[in-house]
């Protein structure tokens, strides 16, 4: 943007923060897209986050960028900067990498749903109890955001090891205790949730959480 079009906006609209915010808020919405903060913005805390975003780049090695992403008291993403990232050079190479990686999924298909009869009911393909009681497949029981339930004949062990060893994108942070959360997502071909009513959340995502590297959850992610 040259300094005469960005003099001619200040004059148009009067104001210099309201450009300076304008233009703020288009970058922030440019980033969301990139960094795909759509997934973690259910466990941000209003105010300023420190996250890592990971992803793997197009020869398959790991890639990361520390975010500062920043939810406002409405609760949606206000703004996202990233640290220890000084030129526009840097940049423009993590965001190429990134989309390289976004385009090689758009080219090949989704990992197709695994099947196993009652696998959303069995109580050995959950982690542990946690995961079983809140989000197994339920006779009667509808899927919704604020309990996601898996579909009755999905491979859910399975679905948890493709979400870790094949992850699309993945987030960590350090928590208050000083623990270390890692969020894995994946996405899938058809709809891994259990559906009953019209209401119901019909979802291809999928979720797993370690914590300190020790597995802790796992369900089909509303979004």
């Amino acid at each position: 943007m040259g300094f005469l079009t960005f003099l001619s906006a200040i004059l148009l609209f009067g104001n210099f923060s309201e450009v300076l915010a304008s233009y703020n808020q288009i970058d922030a919405k440019e980033k969301i897209a990139l960094y795909k903060l759509d997934l973690m913005q259910d466990f941000l805390e209003v105010g300023d986050n420190e996250v890592t975003y990971h992803w793997k780049d197009s020869d398959g090695v790991e890639q990361s960028v520390d975010l500062i992403v920043t939810l406002g008291d409405v609760g949606t993403i206000s703004s996202a900067k990233e640290k220890n990232v000084f030129s526009d050079k840097q940049l423009e190479e993590i965001q190429t990498s990134i989309e390289q990686k976004d385009m090689g999924k758009f080219t090949t298909m989704a990992a197709d749903v695994p099947y196993k009869l009652n696998g959303g009911m069995t109580s050995s393909q959950f982690v542990n109890t946690h995961a079983y009681d809140r989000h197994k497949y339920e006779k009667g029981a509808s899927s919704t955001c604020s309990r996601t339930r898996y579909a009755k004949d999905v491979g859910v062990k399975s679905l948890r090891i493709y979400t870790i060893r094949d992850y699309d994108d993945k987030f960590s942070r350090r928590e208050g205790d000083n623990s270390t959360s890692t969020y894995y997502h994946k996405q899938y071909k058809s709809s891994i949730s259990q559906s009953v009513s019209r209401d119901y959340v019909s979802t291809q995502w999928h979720r797993v959480l370690k914590i300190d590297g020790v597995e802790t959850t796992h369900h089909p992610l509303c979004i």
